[in-house]
């Protein structure tokens, strides 16, 4: 069963951070740790990323669409136009995101998992970034303990929902 995770970061500076199951970015202020969060969300999640600090990033990659797939249980929608799109929470857990990937989508997919080039991270993060990496700035953080309002049927539309159809329950976003 496939597994996202941040195996390396390397900063521009030489610094090479392996993450744990637990890791801590310190220092004083104006440093550069929200920079570091931004620019692995970005590398992660963008297909044209924006890296000021961090110089290289690694992640792990499934072997197989169907593993990423029955891993993390992803699902097609049809829109209006009916265009194929995959969905999931925006990075910062508040709003729907989409991507198109069209009817094709699984085979396309698995062409750019086996070719292991450039851009195959580049395609993962576009089509597959927001599935795994979230940045909770400020007021996201705070917007996501407002009350929200009910959303279209089978639809996750914030944080709060994702939760509630996951059955997490006693679970309390503190900021």
């Amino acid at each position: 069963m496939y597994k996202y995770r941040i195996e390396n970061i390397l900063l521009n500076d030489g610094t090479e951070i392996k993450p744990g199951p637990l890791t801590i970015i310190v220092g004083p202020n104006n440093c550069g740790k929200s920079r570091i969060l931004k620019d692995i969300k970005s590398i992660t999640s963008d297909q044209n990323p924006n890296s000021i600090i961090v110089k290289e990033l690694d992640y792990s990659l499934p072997d197989s669409v169907d593993d990423l797939v029955e891993s993390y249980k992803i699902k097609t929608f049809n829109d209006a136009n009916n265009n194929l799109h995959i969905r999931t929470l925006s990075s910062n857990l508040v709003s729907p995101h989409s991507v198109h990937v069209g009817v094709d989508w699984k085979q396309n997919c698995s062409n750019w998992l086996n070719q292991k080039n450039s851009n195959t991270k580049k395609n993962f993060s576009h089509w597959f970034g927001s599935f795994f990496v979230s940045l909770f700035e400020t007021e996201d953080r705070l917007r996501i303990i407002k009350e929200s309002d009910s959303s279209e049927r089978g639809v996750t539309g914030n944080l709060l929902q994702a939760f509630y159809n996951e059955g997490v329950s006693g679970v309390l976003p503190v900021c």
